[in-house]
């Protein structure tokens, strides 16, 4: 999908199977569809079809219940928290993965 922002463009029409659909890439197109006019663009019939693979959330929903969702998620995705994480991650890099010597082996999933 980068590839095809990059040769054709912030809008590109993309054919996926039987379906035509969009991609979507400048930052301002991304704002107008999600948060100024939501209501206007439907998520379409893969992901509708796709439900239980993705579940009822963000991605699939659409409406009212979409929006309670979104008011729901956009706290953690304030500016400062954004930073927080960022600063977050470095000190675990530091402590976990900045201390191995090469040939060490961690488990990437345990918590």
């Amino acid at each position: 999908m980068a590839d095809a922002a990059r040769k054709y463009g912030d809008i590109v029409g993309l054919r996926f199977l039987h379906f035509r659909t969009f991609l979507i890439s400048h930052p301002d197109y991304i704002e107008d569809v999600l948060v100024n006019h939501p209501r206007k663009f439907v998520k379409g019939r893969v992901l509708q079809a796709n439900k239980r693979l993705f579940g009822n959330g963000l991605l699939t929903s659409e409406g009212d219940f979409w929006l309670r969702q979104r008011r729901l998620a956009q706290p953690a995705f304030h500016r400062t928290r954004i930073a927080s994480y960022g600063e977050t991650m470095v000190r675990l890099h530091r402590t976990n993965v900045g201390a191995l010597e090469h040939g060490d082996e961690i488990d990437a999933i345990k918590k």
